[in-house]
């Protein structure tokens, strides 16, 4: 996505915004009550429909590595496996950890280890990748590569889309 067009696109989403409208395309889980503070900016926006773990990779390095750097290594419709090994080659020590959660209480534990990515899962639209942060207040703040915006979650929010991610070991 050249830069022109992203402009353009963060330009489109900020009078959404301001109109109370959820952005397009950003997935179900944005309009989960447990969703506040919505805001354009703060996250890059992914350049491909299935780049979303690449871009999480840009986020997770703060952005030393690009989502281009990260595509070009493990391909759109990546999986959480494959990111977390191409963050712990670059680190050069099995920092990371990536995989599919087999519980939410999984997905909780992992979510509460600090920064990283999830995994969503919703059955109309498929799966997309966030990354997560921890807040003091107990909620969580999430960098959504589908719209370059940024949110607040509550812990059932995790719980309800959360089926995978990468995290810290």
């Amino acid at each position: 996505m050249s830069l022109a067009a992203k402009l353009e696109r963060q330009m489109m989403l900020k009078s959404l915004l301001r109109a109370g409208t959820r952005p397009a395309g950003a997935g179900p889980w944005v309009s989960h009550p447990g969703v506040s503070n919505l805001r354009v900016g703060g996250a890059p926006v992914q350049s491909l429909e299935g780049s979303c773990l690449s871009s999480c990779g840009e986020i997770l390095t703060d952005g030393v590595v690009s989502e281009g750097e990260f595509l070009a290594e493990i391909g759109e419709w990546a999986t959480p496996e494959w990111l977390s090994d191409a963050l712990n080659a670059r680190a050069g020590a099995a920092r990371w950890q990536g995989g599919y959660f087999g519980s939410s209480k999984d997905a909780l534990r992992a979510t509460r280890r600090g920064r990283g990515a999830t995994v969503l899962w919703d059955p109309k639209v498929g799966r997309h990748a966030v990354v997560v942060e921890p807040l003091p207040s107990g909620r969580i703040l999430v960098r959504d590569p589908s719209f370059g915006g940024t949110y607040e979650v509550t812990l059932d929010w995790i719980e309800e889309f959360a089926i995978g991610g990468v995290w810290r070991r």
